[in-house]
């Protein structure tokens, strides 16, 4: 139902990118209604040229997410090469770029500048948690 909201009648041409990988029916985050098809078709089909462009702009990932759809990102970003061609090091850019987004984004709930408290909070750990890693090159 979410996918008729969201695409309207081109939600069959969504389900077709499928065709090939049901997995890509799957979610992108256990539990969540944004399908992984979702990041190849923006990519392919709505000009999404940056992962920031597709979790802000083409799901409610970013803003409505528990963990701001930073355990996607990567995921989305490897789906969204598949279509524009990046390589592993495009792919690690754009999810670096999408954490710092998130970052500006909830920075207001910083305790004022308490320093020592700085790179400590849920949202830090999550960061250096979720990294990229590519064959070779961690």
């Amino acid at each position: 139902m979410r996918l008729v909201r969201t695409y309207g009648t081109e939600y069959v041409k969504v389900l077709g990118y499928a065709l090939p990988d049901r997995r890509l029916l799957r979610p992108l985050l256990p539990g969540g209604s944004v399908l992984r098809v979702e990041a190849t078709y923006s990519a392919a089909e709505e000009m999404a040229l940056t992962l920031d462009d597709f979790m802000a702009r083409r799901t409610d990932l970013m803003l409505f997410d528990h963990t701001h759809g930073l355990h996607a990102a990567a995921e989305a970003a490897r789906l969204m090469a598949r279509v524009l061609g990046w390589n592993w090091r495009e792919r690690r850019r754009q999810v670096q770029r999408y954490r710092e987004a998130v970052a500006a984004m909830t920075a207001f709930a910083a305790d004022g500048d308490d320093d020592s408290r700085r790179g400590q909070g849920p949202l830090d750990k999550l960061c250096d948690s979720d990294r990229i890693y590519v064959r070779g090159h961690g």
